[in-house]
């Protein structure tokens, strides 16, 4: 465990060097070297305390999941992908239709009436879980009896909802794997949603410390599981169910505020102006145009590289601008991000200058506009490299790409834009004054003053 009174930096695994630099170090036990192969995990995280913190938790989880695969923590087939009683249900629902019985016209009127399902009956074959449903759904005269829901099929549900199609979906899943592989270990996957203690919970809770966790690991794993209990309690059951993960002590955890990667500063206007000389000399073609579209515009980054060449309207239009919406190539962090952001001054010069980078007679409308940022991932690339940039001449740490949202938020304030119109530009959810502007168009107009505002 490495401290350093200046950060206040405390971190299990993560010790300096002498050179000055952090690095993860972790022993592997003895039991599991000859399985994983290597008798330590070591990497250097960072050159200073806030770039290794910021790259920790990506490589931790890594680590994390090889000590519990090797430990026999996980199965053979994922916790995503494990089969229930309701699944089994779902299919034989499928098969029987595929064979044209309808659940609702084989239901016994009468004693001793022999059905077309009673006929099924008489030749089918078992052959797995679904075909034992088909039995008992045929057996039973059509009357269909939903199972209640287990942990597995709240998994299930939380990865449908709200992990497919999102961006980073495979790292997503792969911890919701990692953190079900626990509840799998401690009680199973297959206990009903309703039949849950307050005991399960924290057997789960001793699992994750078990196996070697440190305890903020495992509080942030334990959002993970609350999350998920709680929404298939939303979802799969009639919501009289209590979630016995909610406010769920962890020993040794101890909250310290945010995290260094969550606190930010905006630039002052001398950081601002060496940071745009740094990348306007030294960043590629691309970044040079998306640093500019930040700057101008206070959108998240993640946002401006996941633009497709449709989302550029320059031209036929009265004030020039950028679609923000979900597109195939990333998704939103919520829907008060759909908005239309004005592009005045040098951001319209950018975009023209990124929709002439890309070959109109060959890219569809929905081609990427920077096509090696436009990907799975992509921000976070164009993260670190302009962050590079940003640390060769700003010390401050807590300066870093994202600081421009901050940035075009203090100028806001100081030019006098309401909080209503700074929540619109930025993407803020809005609330009950969400209807002072009727349509797209008023929006616009509004926005496009806000920055006029800011730039004169």
């Amino acid at each position: 465990m490495a401290t350093s009174a200046a950060k206040k930096m405390t971190i299990d695994y993560l010790t300096q060097t002498k050179a000055g630099s952090w690095k993860y170090r972790r022993k592997v036990p003895a039991e599991l070297r000859a399985q994983i192969g290597v008798r330590e995990f070591v990497k250097v995280l960072g050159r200073s305390p806030a770039e290794a913190r910021r790259n920790y938790d990506q490589y931790h989880d890594e680590v994390e999941m090889r000590l519990a695969t090797a430990r026999g923590a996980t199965t053979t087939a994922k916790p995503t992908e494990l089969h229930s009683a309701i699944d089994a249900q779902q299919e034989a629902m499928r098969r029987l239709a595929a064979l044209g019985i309808n659940l609702n016209k084989i239901r016994y009127t009468e004693a001793g009436e022999f059905t077309e399902g009673d006929a099924l009956l008489e030749t089918y074959q078992v052959k797995d879980a679904a075909d034992t449903e088909v039995v008992r759904l045929l057996s039973g005269g059509g009357k269909i009896i939903k199972p209640a829901a287990t942990f597995g099929d709240a998994v299930r549900r939380y990865v449908a909802d709200k992990i497919e199609g999102t961006v980073n979906e495979g790292v997503k899943t792969q911890r919701i794997d990692r953190v079900t592989a626990y509840v799998l270990q401690a009680i199973g996957l297959d206990k009903r949603l309703e039949d849950f203690t307050r005991e399960d919970a924290r057997a789960v809770v001793a699992e994750m410390l078990a196996t070697g966790n440190a305890a903020a690991t495992v509080h942030r794993y334990l959002n993970d599981v609350k999350a998920i209990v709680a929404h298939g309690i939303r979802e799969l059951t009639s919501g009289n169910v209590v979630n016995h993960f909610v406010k769920l002590p962890v020993k040794g955890y101890k909250p310290q505020g945010h995290a260094d990667r969550d606190e930010r500063h905006p630039f002052t206007d001398e950081q601002l102006k060496v940071a745009t000389r740094r990348i306007e000399e030294h960043a590629g073609h691309d970044l040079r145009i998306i640093w500019t579209l930040l700057s101008g515009t206070g959108a998240r980054l993640s946002e401006v590289c996941g633009l497709e060449r449709g989302d550029v309207v320059l031209d036929g239009t009265d004030i020039p601008h950028l679609r923000i919406k979900f597109n195939g190539i990333r998704r939103l962090k919520n829907e008060a991000s759909i908005r239309l952001l004005p592009l005045i001054g040098s951001t319209v010069e950018a975009a023209r200058s990124a929709l002439g980078t890309v070959d109109s007679t060959k890219k569809p409308l929905d081609a990427p506009l920077f096509p090696s940022y436009g990907r799975e991932r992509g921000g976070d690339s164009a993260s670190k490299i302009l962050n590079k940039h940003i640390r060769k001449v700003v010390s401050d740490t807590k300066v870093t790409v994202h600081s421009l949202r901050h940035t075009m938020m203090d100028r806001l304030i100081a030019a006098g834009v309401s909080e209503h119109d700074r929540k619109l530009i930025l993407g803020h959810a809005i609330g009950g004054e969400g209807n002072r502007y009727g349509s797209d168009a008023a929006r616009l107009a509004a926005a496009s003053k806000a920055i006029e505002a800011v730039l004169s």
